[in-house]
């Protein structure tokens, strides 16, 4: 009876879960089947890479002369030596004046084994074996924000509506940068009537690359589905890519400009850090959560959000 009883509890989940991989085209585990190996990663710890950094009008093609950001000895580790940094200036004129016309700048971003350059894989497939590689937009197009319509009380009287003092603060705020009743910041660009229409690019200032240091051994039907939707694997190597993650999780909307003909110049501010993998996941998680409330009409919009982040930023991380 308690053999039976057990056979009996067994045999359901068996059926069970011959059904799910019949559902998921795997075939049912079998002692007679090959084991295929697992996957690990295509670079071994502390690893050297050089990063290489083009920026470009278009998301598929860079030349020679579009490399911005070129650094040696970068190791696949968290060691503080690997933190870098550099901020470049763009004048938005020659061939970075199509952000005034509504086009677009991408970056194309490269971490290599020493002996490697980019582009040596075009002409040889195996390289990419030897590489990470992304490509980044570096504007956004959002809805125009929304200028307010205040009045400065200090400069109004009664009576004097449209008199001198609504005209000195007016003046003094487009001295500043800034639409009379609107808000700005230094080196912030706002939009104005005149800016054309609804949608607006938004350049994002930053640009934030992460490898994430994770050396995984995933089995072959066990790969979590955030990390399978995420990174390159190659069943054929039982290998998969480092990921490479460019992160605008702190690159708040108050910092991004507003590209109009008003603006001449905008400056990138370039990092690179290492990032563990449950940071990784974490930061993922919560944009997914964010974005998947705002569409259902649950939670905050993106003031909400960038409220939070706010938070997160100026508070002391001992409190």
């Amino acid at each position: 009876f308690i053999f039976s009883s057990f056979i009996g509890r067994q045999t359901p989940q068996t059926e069970q879960a011959s059904q799910q991989a019949s559902r998921s085209g795997q075939a049912p585990a079998s002692q007679d089947a090959p084991q295929l190996p697992p996957f690990t990663n295509l670079a071994r710890l502390g690893q050297e890479f050089n990063l290489w950094v083009y920026l470009s009008a278009s998301d598929d093609e860079w030349a020679e002369e579009d490399l911005v950001w070129q650094e040696e000895s970068i190791y696949y580790d968290w060691k503080d030596i690997n933190v870098r940094a550099k901020n470049v200036t763009l004048p938005l004129a020659g061939k970075w004046a199509t952000l005034q016309q509504n086009g677009s700048i991408f970056a194309h971003v490269y971490f290599t084994w020493p002996e490697i350059r980019p582009g040596m894989e075009r002409s040889d497939g195996s390289m990419d074996f030897r590489m990470v590689h992304g490509v980044q937009q570096l504007n956004r197009y959002a809805p125009r924000p929304k200028v307010k319509d205040a009045k400065n009380l200090l400069g109004y009287t009664e009576g004097q509506e449209g008199s001198s003092g609504d005209s000195a603060a007016a003046e003094g705020l487009e001295e500043a940068g800034q639409p009379e009743g609107g808000e700005g910041g230094e080196g912030v660009a706002v939009a104005t009537p005149e800016d054309g229409a609804d949608i607006v690019s938004l350049w994002k200032s930053k640009l934030t690359l992460n490898l994430v240091v994770d050396h995984t051994v995933y089995p072959r039907n066990g790969v979590p589905e955030q990390v399978a939707t995420t990174m390159r694997f190659h069943p054929a190597k039982s290998k998969y890519h480092p990921k490479l993650f460019f992160n605008d999780f702190w690159t708040l909307r108050e910092e991004q400009v507003l590209l109009n003909s008003t603006v001449d110049t905008v400056t990138l501010q370039m990092d690179y850090y290492p990032l563990s993998l449950w940071k990784w996941q974490l930061i993922e998680q919560m944009e997914t959560n964010w974005k998947s409330q705002r569409e259902m009409g649950t939670g905050g919009g993106e003031t909400e959000t960038e409220i939070l982040k706010n938070m997160l930023t100026e508070t002391s991380p001992q409190l």
